[in-house]
């Protein structure tokens, strides 16, 4: 009798375990292309497929060395792992702003106007740059945060000069 107990509890424990295991197969997940990027036909890049748009979800299967492979509108193959991102972040940039190659500044890729709006890859860095992509352009690059915050619109209450400098000059 004791041993029907200890295999009848351990059955159900060992089903119990069980459930909360995935399938092989249920392990895709979504992520987006925050950069136009290129579908390859294979993990090595040696056949090109298709473009694939910046902000495009694709359903990500695997990963092979730098590449994932993916699903994107309707036809299956492999992107560079850095051209994704787990969230679709949009932010419109509302001062203006010079897209660096790198996050501590120096030389620029281009200058952006105000109202442009850009997919965001990942958290400003220390810094305070924003990795992005400027949509309907070519220009990727690193951003200041601060050209995301939307300005507030005050008014002066009687004429006022505009001086060129914080000393009044």
């Amino acid at each position: 009798m004791r041993r029907l107990i200890f295999f009848g509890g351990a059955g159900f424990l060992l089903l119990f375990a069980l459930s909360f295991v995935k399938p092989a197969s249920a392990a895709s997940s979504t992520m987006y292309t925050w950069t136009p990027s290129k579908l390859y036909k294979t993990a090595s890049g040696a056949a090109y497929s298709r473009n694939v748009n910046s902000g495009t979800a694709v359903t990500v299967y695997s990963k092979s060395g730098k590449r994932y492979k993916v699903k994107a509108g309707g036809k299956t193959g492999y992107i560079y792992a850095d051209n994704l991102t787990r969230s679709k972040v949009k932010k419109e940039d509302y001062f203006g702003s010079k897209i660096y190659k790198q996050a501590a500044g120096g030389p620029y890729v281009a200058s952006v106007p105000a109202g442009k709006m850009m997919y965001i890859k990942m958290e400003a860095t220390k810094n305070g740059m924003y990795l992005a992509h400027v949509i309907g352009t070519g220009y990727s690059g690193y951003v200041d945060k601060t050209h995301f915050i939307k300005p507030v619109v005050k008014y002066t209450w009687m004429p006022s000069k505009l001086y060129t400098s914080a000393i009044g000059n």
